[in-house]
């Protein structure tokens, strides 16, 4: 990632091995929710059956 255009190289960032993210936001702003729920959310938009079983 040294040297990489975050604008352009954003994808291939996310998804190198050994790399995290970080949410930041403000309280009161579902951080928690979202983030337990992201799962579920991804499952039901993709039509994945018995993921969670």
């Amino acid at each position: 990632m040294k040297g990489g255009n975050p604008l352009s190289d954003a994808a291939g960032m996310l998804g190198a091995k050994g790399t995290r993210s970080a949410v930041a936001a403000p309280w009161g702003h579902a951080k928690s929710t979202v983030m337990s729920l992201k799962n579920v959310l991804h499952a039901a938009l993709y039509g994945y059956k018995n993921a969670f079983c």
